[in-house]
């Protein structure tokens, strides 16, 4: 059995969705702080805390030179793809409450905020879960724990979704 839409349909249908702008990642560009001298890990690493589930080193008030793109970008050369988009690659239940969600807000029923928490989840998770490997032997101990991609947690944090309303021209 074929279904097929009216064209005036699929017109307003685009329409609909089409008028949405959605991105991802590192939205607001900050500089990149070092960790807190410690005493835990290698050379008197660096002083742990708790963040996202999981323990972090606490950031300094000295800058790495770096911003946090930068370093978005170091891990994206690291790793040899881009965690930004890989996680759209699969269809997994991230995006599918975020479709549901979208779908929502397209047809008013949701807000933007929640589309933008889902859409911001879909690429946070992945990091989350350890999805991305493990950490070297060395950098387990300088860190103090093994948790990919995730250091002062300056990254992580910095990791956004922003949903806006095309403009029209």
């Amino acid at each position: 059995m074929e279904i097929k839409l009216d064209k005036r349909f699929q017109k307003k249908i685009k329409g609909l969705f089409g008028k949405y702008e959605l991105e991802v990642g590192v939205l607001q560009d900050k500089p990149y702080r070092l960790p807190k001298k410690g005493e835990r890990g290698l050379g008197g690493a660096e002083v742990i805390s708790y963040y996202a589930g999981g323990p972090v080193r606490e950031k300094s008030f000295k800058s790495s030179g770096k911003t946090v793109a930068e370093i978005s970008k170091a891990n994206r050369e690291r790793l040899g793809f881009n965690y930004l988009s890989s996680p759209f690659e699969n269809k997994s239940s991230d995006i599918i409450r975020f479709s549901r969600g979208f779908f929502d807000l397209v047809f008013g029923r949701s807000q933007k905020k929640r589309v933008e928490n889902l859409l911001q989840a879909i690429v946070r998770n992945p990091i989350l879960r350890g999805e991305y490997g493990q950490n070297s032997p060395l950098t387990q101990k300088i860190k103090g724990f093994d948790r990919s991609m995730i250091d002062t947690g300056q990254l992580f944090k910095s990791l956004k979704a922003r949903v806006r309303v095309r403009q029209r021209v």
